[in-house]
Formats: C-alpha cells, sequence, structure tokens
C-alpha cells in the first residue's frame, strides 16, 4: 500500500530542512506514515482511493497526493521537533501542512467532486 500516490521524497522534502535525518533516511518509518496517511484517507472519505488508483485520473491524483504526503511530513515532524530552530517553527508547519490537507478532504469527501475524480 505504501507510496500509492505519495513518494518518500515528497513526505521528507514537506517535513522541511530540519527534520529529524535519521526517521528521513529510515524507509520503514516513513512507509508506516504513508500507510497511515493513506488508509485515514480512505476512511476519512470513505472510499477506498488505493484499491481505485488505476480508474483516478491523472489531474486528480495530485490531490490525493498532496494530501496523503501532508498527513505523512506531519507524522514525521511529530515524530522529533528538536531539529527546527525553534519548536514554534515545527507547529507551525504542521498546522499549514494540517490545513492542506484538511482542505483537500473536505474536497475528497463530498460525493459530488468524487464522482469527478472517478
Amino acid at each position: 500500500m505504501s507510496y500509492t500516490f505519495a513518494s518518500s521524497y515528497a513526505i521528507v522534502t514537506k517535513a522541511g530542512a530540519n527534520v529529524n535525518s535519521t526517521a528521513a533516511a529510515s524507509s520503514a518509518i516513513i512507509a508506516q506514515f504513508s500507510d497511515e496517511a493513506e488508509g485515514f484517507v480512505n476512511t476519512s472519505s470513505r472510499y477506498d482511493w488505493i484499491a481505485n488508483s488505476g480508474a483516478i485520473g491523472a489531474n486528480f491524483k495530485p490531490i490525493l497526493a498532496e494530501t496523503i504526503s501532508s498527513l505523512a511530513a506531519i507524522k514525521l515532524i511529530c515524530y522529533d521537533m528538536s531539529g527546527y530552530t525553534a519548536r514554534a517553527e515545527a507547529e507551525s508547519m504542521v498546522n499549514i501542512l494540517h490545513n492542506i490537507a484538511n482542505n483537500n478532504l473536505k474536497l475528497l469527501q463530498d460525493e459530488t467532486y468524487r464522482e469527478k475524480i472517478k
């Protein structure tokens, strides 16, 4: 299931330059966060995007990629905030990524938009 829409590179990049380097280099940690984010998106939108990924148009896949990578990056940031210049920097990044993911989830949960995406 890992990395169906969001790459490990996208997740680490969104977590920022000061992300914990050990966690960012761990394929197991990033894969777990990716799986959790994919599962959350599927559950919260009540649709299995992963199983139906082949039917999703190329114009809509970036919405899923942005949502999943943002959610996984939040987990990566929260894994260890000590590398950021201040805790407020990490919290600001989390807030921005959370806002992006929530806005996209609203679209993915809406049946009207979902019919256009599929």
